[in-house]
């Protein structure tokens, strides 16, 4: 093929030539590649190609490019797709240039580049018309409006407008939940969904970066309505009672639009993981140990900073939510100072401390490497089972 980029008949005489058209096609996605060819066809028995990337230069190298340039069939699998690509556009000039999944040994940042250079293509050869099928979400996103994408699923057309562009937005195009939440880390609650393996591929979790930030309910039904795609909340219950976090619901619209909340357990996502049941069986020691480990974590604690620490996070959860709130009530409903006080972000560390004081004490200091499995789910001893029975629901419907 690259021979035939140079000469219809196949000879390029006694030395090797440069493929400066192909260079520049290639060199929009693997930037400054550069190809020779050569075939005398009075002594030659093999063509031979040659290819350069700027990776490949050395020192001495100068602009010696027949020094520092290695033989085709040294090039990985990525550039040699690029190449084929449009060596056949350059020999061919087809009508059709039918492209399977070029996207498959590239590196993401060349993917984009790929389809940009693509675009630029069916501008230089206006005659030929690009199909491509990809998996790819990189592709989608940066296709330009002059490209058409159409989403095929189980064979039949899905979608040919904008409804697979923005699916692909929101990360959702092989997704059926998108999952909104407060947290702007999402491993804990990614840990939690990967219990249900089932659950965990059909959700996407989408960050929101703070409470205030995530919609409300009517644009969460827009977005379901719209697009086909269920919606879930998860929010950070922050010490709230339970009719405080219905009024929450009612206060974003949440109720009104049959959008589903999930709040987490305790003051936020980590206390999900403080149960002695779970600390017994990721760290493999006696659920009496577990419990102690607790009693241990909250000595770590200075009360007076709990309460100050307490009184901000729930007295922010409700302020702007109607009716009176109590925080030195809510404190005493929860049991004054107590695990049930403390945000699980600062418990987190103070259980670290008290783990490290205890298990040596009682012989079992080999467990300590386990501690980095509490905070992880767990799928033999699942927790937040009520995050599984809303996700669950929306499923099933």
């Amino acid at each position: 093929m690259l021979l035939n980029i140079h000469s219809a008949e196949m000879n390029t005489g006694d030395g090797d030539v440069e493929l400066p058209e192909l260079g520049e096609l290639v060199g929009q996605v693997i930037t400054g590649a550069r190809f020779w060819v050569k075939f005398d066809q009075r002594r030659d028995s093999f063509i031979r190609a040659w290819f350069y990337t700027p990776d490949m230069r050395y020192a001495r190298g100068g602009n010696n490019y027949s020094t520092m340039r290695r033989p085709l069939e040294m090039a990985g699998t990525g550039l040699l797709q690029i190449t084929q690509i449009f060596a056949y556009l350059l020999v061919f000039r087809p009508r059709l240039l039918l492209i399977d999944e070029p996207d498959a040994h590239l590196h993401q940042t060349s993917q984009e580049k790929l389809i940009s250079a693509l675009e630029a293509a069916v501008k230089r050869f206006p005659n030929t018309q690009t199909i491509i099928s990809t998996h790819s979400p990189r592709l989608v996103r940066v296709a330009g409006q002059s490209t058409s994408v159409v989403w095929i699923e189980d064979g039949a057309v899905r979608d040919d407008g904008k409804e697979v562009r923005l699916r692909m937005g929101w990360g959702a195009l092989d997704k059926d939940i998108v999952l909104f939440t407060e947290d702007e880390d999402t491993s804990y609650l990614q840990s939690i969904l990967d219990q249900w393996p089932h659950l965990a591929n059909r959700t996407v979790i989408w960050p929101c970066f703070g409470v205030s930030s995530i919609p409300d309910g009517d644009r969460l039904a827009k977005l379901r309505d719209k697009h086909g795609v269920m919606t879930i909340v998860h929010r950070d219950r922050d010490f709230m009672r339970d009719d405080d976090a219905e009024r929450w619901k009612i206060y974003k619209q949440y109720d009104q639009n049959n959008i589903p909340v999930w709040f987490s357990p305790g003051s936020d996502i980590e206390s999900c993981f403080q149960t002695a049941d779970h600390i017994a069986n990721a760290m493999d020691v006696d659920l009496e140990v577990a419990e102690q480990g607790l009693v241990y974590a909250l000595r770590e604690l200075d009360e007076g900073q709990v309460s100050a620490s307490f009184n901000e996070a729930y007295n922010q959860a409700v302020r702007q939510l109607p009716g009176q709130a109590n925080a030195i009530g809510r404190w005493g409903e929860l049991g004054h100072f107590c695990q049930s006080t403390v945000k699980g972000k600062d418990f987190k560390k103070a259980l670290h401390r008290g783990l490290q004081q205890l298990l040596p004490d009682l012989g079992q200091a080999r467990r300590l490497g386990n501690m980095r499995l509490i905070y992880q789910g767990n799928p033999d001893n699942a927790i937040c089972d009520d995050l599984r029975v809303l996700l669950q629901r929306l499923v099933d419907e």
